[in-house]
């Protein structure tokens, strides 16, 4: 049986077949070359003709159930993904499953590799719901038949990949991390696989801004495939500009710029001035550019990227989408607005063509027309298109007529994927800026807030590590303290009770949970520190988990072991002498300011607030009185008041 493969690599050069337009002339032997090095060039277009004359001598010598005609197949998916073809590359990738099943044995690894080719491409067109459990039927084929194999692991990173595109940074995080124990024992830990799996590992990090350890797993990734692949190979090159985006994002400008140039450099000298490698890096570096306000340079950068991407991939292609809507950006901030507007649109209508009306690519480029109206001052249009975006992303006729109806409806939606959930976030957010710009529209704002912070504890309860949670920390705080400027707090003091307990995050939830029921349980001093210290202990070690790798990782465990043991006595102890501390600790999914005033004595007063950027709002409640008080305070002075308060 032949194994499956993308690609046959020959040496023989396209040159001695230039001249020759009649392709059924040509040998099956030099349609591969010809493949080979288009693909290698990164012109995968130009290869379409020649898979499809393979394909078709294929079907005439041995027919269409027969493994020649399954590669070429399967290629033809590739090539038609790669220049953006996606209707026709689902069309080979359905296709090849159903060669595959009444040609390979049952349950064949090689199986498993056209359901990856089909679950990849559902992946890359934002389907997740459609990729994820097509992926674990490759994974569960593979373990069956190979066990620890490297194959395996490549199946577990698959997996681990769609979670961080689907923001399951928890699950993408295992599921890595699993491929990654695989490749140490298969393939060693100097092996370039095993590196490729620290940097999707330092992906999971970086989306889920954890930018310290997403550097330190960058930076290995990259040493590793300096050493085993060297300096002049394309996977170094995108450990460099990944690394040069983490910079990027963290305001490094200096290194993001030199490891940009780096990447760029290397590419270069490999594929030469016109592959996608290159044309992504440069795009990389344009908005690079933009952040530190050189459009001039960024606009040159983007025209050639824009103008090679065409003549390589043509008009109807991700990549050319993105340009487009990256080069309105620029041209927004730079006042072209009429190219500006245009681009917007162009990109609309690419991403809504090759990736379909539910993708958050399509939504959110409607997203960015509706605040370039809004920054233009077109309110209008600003909300014509962020009723357009809303719709698009959650999949439905959106009503702008904002009701207590319109709060439940939006409430009880079901979303796709944790992506359209936090896409809907922003696009409220775009919706909350154009209704806050008239007045009488407190009701409705306040409403939005309502809703964005009904979706923030949604995504916060499908997440499984309080990592993760603490994430949406800052989203939330912006949206609770817009809440809170639109409410009469005399008049809904439990309403802003409630919102500044949302505010927190979980642990600083957990933190001030602990203390209320500390004050409210009458725990003794000794058993309350003993509780703090022995939590804050397991989270010492659960970070260090995180950062060794898998040799120390067993001693870890067995402390944090001993230490939940040590927690669940005393736990026992403390519901036994003080039920009241655990009801509230751990039973209580929320105090109420009734619950705070019955369990205060007369001396006693509680404290509640949440601080802005601007203001801090502060809830006082004694057995008898609630008071809320707004306080125009800047954080920053807040800082320097504790800071200095710390060094009495």
């Amino acid at each position: 049986m032949e194994k499956l493969a993308y690609f046959l690599i020959f040496t023989v050069s396209i040159a001695r077949y230039g001249k020759c337009n009649e392709l059924e002339n040509l040998s099956i032997k030099e349609l591969d070359s010809i493949i080979s090095i288009c693909q290698k060039s990164g012109q995968f277009k130009n290869a379409i003709p020649y898979l499809i004359q393979g394909q078709t001598i294929a079907a005439q010598k041995f027919g269409k159930q027969d493994t020649l005609y399954l590669r070429y197949t399967t290629n033809l998916g590739y090539m038609n993904k790669k220049s953006g073809l996606y209707q026709q590359a689902e069309a080979y990738y359905l296709e090849a499953p159903s060669i595959g099943k009444s040609i390979l044995p049952s349950e064949d690894p090689d199986f498993a590799t056209l359901l990856n080719n089909l679950a990849h491409l559902y992946m890359t067109t934002g389907r997740f719901l459609k990729a994820e459990p097509i992926y674990k039927k490759a994974l569960e084929i593979r373990k069956k038949k190979l066990g620890m194999h490297h194959f395996v692991a490549t199946s577990y990173n698959n997996l681990g990949v769609i979670y961080i595109y689907m923001q399951r940074y928890d699950l993408a995080e295992s599921y890595i991390k699993k491929a990654m124990k695989i490749r140490a024992q298969t393939l060693g830990k100097d092996h370039a696989a095993y590196g490729s799996d620290l940097n999707n590992l330092g992906h999971v990090f970086y989306y889920a801004g954890k930018y310290e350890q997403a550097e330190h797993l960058f930076m290995e990734g990259m040493k590793i495939r300096k050493n085993h692949l060297g300096a002049l190979h394309p996977d170094y090159a995108a450990s460099l500009n990944n690394l040069a985006s983490l910079y990027h994002l963290t305001k490094r400008y200096a290194k993001a710029e030199l490891y940009f140039l780096k990447s760029l450099k290397i590419e270069r000298k490999i594929s030469g001035e016109h592959h996608p490698h290159v044309l992504n890096t440069l795009n990389n570096l344009a908005n690079f550019y933009i952040d530190m306000e050189q459009y001039n340079k960024s606009d040159s950068i983007f025209q050639k990227v824009l103008t090679l991407q065409l003549q390589l991939l043509g008009k109807n292609n991700p990549t050319v989408a993105n340009t487009y809507y990256n080069i309105a950006k620029l041209y927004e901030k730079m006042g072209y607005l009429n190219i500006s507007e245009s681009h917007y649109k162009q990109a609309i209508a690419l991403y809504k063509q090759l990736y379909g009306p539910n993708n958050t690519l399509y939504s959110g480029s409607i997203r960015g027309l509706s605040s370039f109206y809004l920054h233009t001052g077109n309110l209008r249009q600003a909300t014509i298109y962020i009723q357009k975006a809303l719709e698009a992303v959650t999949q439905r006729p959106f009503d702008l007529n904002i009701s207590q109806l319109w709060v439940n409806q939006m409430k009880a939606l079901e979303f796709e994927s944790e992506n359209h959930i936090h896409n809907t976030r922003k696009a409220l957010n775009v919706l909350y800026k154009i209704l806050s710009k008239a007045d009488g529209n407190n009701d409705k704002l306040a409403s939005i807030c309502e809703v964005a912070l009904h979706l923030i504890k949604r995504s916060k309860d499908s997440y499984i590590s309080d990592k993760d949670k603490i994430r949406i920390l800052k989203e939330s705080n912006d949206w609770v303290q817009k809440y809170l400027t639109l409410l009469d707090l005399q008049k809904n003091p439990q309403k802003a009770f409630n919102i500044i307990e949302f505010n927190k995050s979980i642990l600083l939830y957990e933190a001030t949970k602990a203390s209320q029921s500390y004050t409210l349980g009458n725990l003794p001093d000794s058993l309350y520190f003993l509780e703090k210290n022995w939590l804050k202990q397991i989270e010492v070690l659960e970070t260090k988990l995180i950062k060794v790798y898998y040799d120390a990782k067993d001693s870890i465990r067995r402390q944090l072991n001993e230490l939940h043991l040590k927690m669940d006595s005393l736990k026992r102890h403390i519901e036994i002498h003080n039920p009241i501390y655990i009801k509230n600790r751990y039973l209580s999914p929320k105090i109420t300011l009734l619950d705070v005033q019955n369990s205060l004595d007369e001396q006693s007063a509680l404290i509640e607030y949440a601080i802005g950027d601007s203001c801090l709002t502060a809830v006082f409640i004694d057995r008898h009185y609630v008071k809320i008080k707004r306080l125009p305070i800047k954080i920053s002075v807040l800082k320097d008041f504790v800071v200095l308060w710390s060094m009495r």
